[in-house]
């Protein structure tokens, strides 16, 4: 089987596997039984407004003066109520129009028809003749539809017109839904549409439909037996090329039915009605049915999908597709003033990105629009160089820019501001070696060669998009500029921040070449840390010299608060077995406080007291990471001495690496046990000479133990020490004490608690509303007019909802005050099963793990064929700017 075949399968098996997942432990919650009133929320061309409005069956009821005012109708089509639907509005006035009972909300485009789609797009594509749009609600004839089919055969692949005409014949009658799609069926192997798995349906839907495999038999056999010669012969292999064989062409059809759609629109060639369970396959087929359907093949087909790998060099590389960003299109998205960072509004928006999958483009066909309607006006699109390009640059896939341009014409078409940034760049990528390992190139700053093909990259796709105003599309030529070697802890090359900014200037310099007016957003620094960010990263040098520089520019910073959202970062090696995870433990919630542990003892230093809750039967384990010469430990349990040793100069060996970078907490060679055989109030360290510590364990009793939010490693997990590898709650009644301070000063004076946490005289780091205040306000003195970009709190699923959303409303509060714009990382969070990927070795798995989701306090429901976090979703929306252009 080859790769693509093997794919297939592994698609198919997956989405089985995670939905039986999803469906056993994330329950689904239904919008349920509306109220008499409901305040929804009515999105017109992506600006919001709230309303009341009443239920009725799957649309909204609402006030006609309302209507009026949201949608600016002066004679909404009404009842003598007072009140319309949204949906005879909508129809009326020729709208385009879609309810939303999950988010009780209602979205109107009042620059696309009324039921604008699939169907309409046959007509800009100039796939079907105008002549037909007249015949939009009419039943069309196995004639009329063998017609549409044998012309979009022969615009893609004439040479199997024959074949379509040898195996589809006709009974010129009324077309039923299940002939139809027996038809396109051969017009799908006909034009190289008949892969299967492509778009990710539901793969329950074949148990859920009332149809079964015999929804092909309609009551006229024998009229379908002529329309379909060759039906019954032998059998057939899936579409796919997946090697499994079914009874007859006829059941291999209904298989491809539920498991293809359009690679444009993502919908299936006719859409599974949920709620009635079936495709309604026995109904007449109408001509809408029919011309969407064509616009789904053509959308699936070789002519489309092919790979088509040209030179750098080729005029077609700069040209983008102009069945994709027509002129219609075009004339819209100049129809409007250029904007640029002086006028722009404040843009909230979110963030999709790569993950480091090349087999992917990682943005879904209803992206845009979805992020338009939510409320967001900024959709920052991440990409790897090397999915569109050669390692070189010296060739590009043109199919693949397509789905670039796909994205551009919808951020025109939904009204959004599109961010295009790369993750990678010649001389600035990584790639996996295993799950836990990484490696890569680095060195664009000092390497000329990689500089000027990265240069190549962006003149490219400046020159591809220079007839799109910066209203709609801005590009960041670098993402974290000064993280060396992208969190990948594989290492980079010497070079100072000058290098950077100077790679930075010649790509912009490159873009402005061909694009002189084109937005940019550049982004110096991968931290939120003030003091690195002005003395290590010289973000404020980079933000004054650019400015300087370059008009139409604006910064753009990464914002995390370390000691909450990044507590498990481990301590970085040299690439190998990098485990984001760390070790595995237990995660603070928000507000976060790090309190300090001393790190030595000795002559000069006083002596640790550990107090508070102490009672009979807890274990104490002390880990020694260094001792000097004549130096005595002595440790004592309410002044009686418990344990005391003479030492020699050693640096005692690691057997359990420090927890994380924010929690260094480590085992040693060196270890001294302890039992208290009392309950007690005191237990005091002290030295002569001098000592180092990395680690107090403190053990209570098992009686004690406290449920806590608990990640294994992944790299446990990985090498299969880990039964799990998502955050779960288990019990722990154990107090790790990680010698964090060595001021001679603080974290002396220890105080465990009951609840199995501790304090010490000092906070040693923190994560709260004043570490956040004082950020913004210092990032205010140096960068004024920039956006910000907010590391999800879900770094690694470790945290809980309630937690998370007290962060970020002390994250969103100060971006009001300072008026900043704001993406969001969330985007994938929000769903679950929305990403899978192959990893090139036959291993299917989900960019965000739905197990253990409950033990953070998330619920999904059920959304557009998803898993929808609806309650984070709406405090992300709270929090938007109401404001296009």
């Amino acid at each position: 089987m080859d790769k693509r075949s093997r794919n297939a399968v592994i698609r198919i098996l997956s989405s089985i596997l995670i939905l039986s997942i999803i469906m056993g432990c994330i329950p689904s919650i239904g919008a349920g039984a509306a109220s008499k009133t409901k305040t929804i929320r009515i999105v017109v061309d992506g600006v919001f407004s709230d309303c009341k409005a009443e239920k009725k069956g799957n649309d909204w009821y609402v006030k006609v003066k309302d209507v009026k005012k949201i949608l600016n109708i002066a004679k909404p089509a009404g009842k003598k109520s007072g009140k319309v639907l949204l949906d005879a509005v909508a129809r009326k006035a020729d709208i385009n129009y879609e309810c939303d009972m999950v988010l009780n909300a209602a979205y109107f485009w009042t620059d696309m028809p009324y039921g604008e789609s699939d169907y309409v797009r046959a007509f800009d594509l100039g796939l079907v003749p105008e002549k037909y749009k007249a015949n939009r609600e009419k039943t069309i004839t196995s004639t009329e539809f063998r017609k549409l089919l044998i012309d979009l055969i022969t615009k893609v692949n004439k040479k199997k017109v024959s074949y379509f005409k040898k195996n589809v014949t006709d009974h010129k009658k009324k077309l039923l839904a299940g002939e139809a799609v027996g038809m396109a069926y051969y017009a799908a192997w006909a034009i190289g549409a008949e892969e299967i798995g492509n778009v990710d349906f539901d793969s329950e839907l074949i148990n859920l439909s009332k149809e079964g495999n015999d929804a092909f038999w309609d009551d006229r056999p024998f009229a379908f037996a002529k329309l379909f010669p060759n039906f019954y012969g032998d059998r057939v292999k899936l579409p796919g090329h997946i090697d499994q064989y079914w009874d007859n062409d006829r059941t291999a059809a209904y298989i491809w039915l539920f498991w293809h759609g359009s690679d444009y629109s993502g919908k299936q060639m006719i859409p599974f009605d949920y709620k009635e369970n079936h495709f309604h396959l026995k109904e007449e087929f109408t001509w809408e049915q029919a011309i969407a359907m064509i616009t789904r093949l053509y959308d699936s087909s070789s002519i489309v999908n092919t790979s088509k790998v040209v030179k750098v060099t080729n005029a077609k590389a700069v040209q983008p597709d102009s069945m994709i960003l027509s002129d219609k299109l075009l004339k819209k998205a100049n129809s409007q003033d250029k904007t640029s960072s002086t006028d722009m509004p404040r843009l909230t928006g979110v963030v999709i990105t790569n993950t480091g999958d090349l087999s992917v483009f990682p943005a879904a066909w209803d992206d845009a629009r979805i992020i338009s309607e939510w409320g967001f006006n900024s959709l920052r699109l991440m990409l790897r160089y090397e999915y569109f390009f050669d390692k070189d640059v010296s060739k590009v896939d043109l199919t693949k820019l397509k789905q670039l341009d796909q994205m551009v014409a919808d951020a025109i078409r939904y009204d959004l501001h599109l961010n295009i940034g790369f993750e990678s760049l010649p001389g600035r990528y990584y790639e996996y070696v295993d799950q836990v390992t990484r490696t890569g190139s680095f060195d664009m700053f000092v390497n000329d060669k990689h500089l000027k093909q990265a240069q190549k990259v962006w003149e490219i796709l400046a020159e591809r998009y220079k007839d799109i105003p910066s209203r709609y599309l801005s590009f960041t030529p670098l993402w974290e500029t000064m993280n060396p070697d992208l969190s990948t802890g594989a290492g980079a090359p010497e070079y100072t921040w000058k290098d950077a900014q100077k790679a930075t200037g010649a790509i912009m310099e490159s873009i402005r070449k061909q694009d002189p007016d084109r937005f940019i957003i550049f982004e110096p620094t991968p931290t939120n840390r003030i003091s690195n960010m002005v003395t290590d990263d010289h973000a404020d040098e980079f933000y004054k010299n650019i400015s300087a520089k370059f008009d139409n520019v604006m910064m753009m910073s990464n914002f995390c608060e370390w000691t909450y959202v990044y507590q498990e970062m481990p301590f970085y090696g040299d690439g190998k077995d990098i485990d984001f995870y760390a070790q595995g433990m237990y995660k603070q919630g928000y507000p976060n406080y790090i309190y300090a542990t001393a790190l030595q003892l000795g002559d000069d230093y006083p002596a640790m007291e550990i107090g508070g809750f102490l009672p009979a039967g807890t274990e104490v384990e002390v880990y020694l990471r260094y001792s000097g010469d004549d130096t005595q430990i002595n440790i004592t349990a309410d002044r009686n001495e418990l344990y005391r040793e003479s030492l020699r100069e050693k640096n005692y060996e690691l057997t359990k690496d420090y927890l994380s970078q924010h929690y260094p907490y480590a085992e040693s060679e060196k270890k001294i046990s302890l039992d208290l055989n009392k309950d007690t109030d005191k237990i005091s360290l002290s030295a002569t000479g001098y000592l180092e510590l990395c680690g107090i364990k403190i053990v209570l009793p098992e009686k004690y133990a406290v449920e806590k939010l608990y990640y294994p490693s992944q790299y446990d997990y990985y090498y299969g020490n880990s039964a799990e590898s998502y955050p779960y709650m288990r019990p722990t009644s154990t107090v790790l004490l990680s010698p964090n301070v060595y001021d001679g000063k603080s974290g002396y004076h220890i105080t465990i608690n009951k609840d199995i946490s501790f304090t010490s005289d000092t906070i040693a780091e923190r994560s709260d509303s004043e570490s956040i205040a004082e950020f913004f306000k210092e990032y205010a003195d140096y960068f004024p007019e920039t956006a910000i970009r907010f590391e999800t709190a879900y770094f690694n699923l470790g945290t809980t909802l309630e937690s998370m959303k007290k962060y970020y409303a002390d994250f969103f509060k100060q971006c009001e005050k300072y008026g900043h714009s704001w993406y969001s990382n969330d985007y994938m969070v929000l769903f679950v099963n929305r990403y899978p990927h192959d990893d090139g070795d036959g291993y299917a798995y989900e960019a965000i793990d739905s197990r253990g989701l409950d033990a953070l306090g998330m619920e999904f429901t059920e959304y557009k064929g998803k898993y929808l976090e609806v309650s984070l979703l709406k405090f992300l929306q709270k929090y938007q700017c109401n404001e296009r252009w």
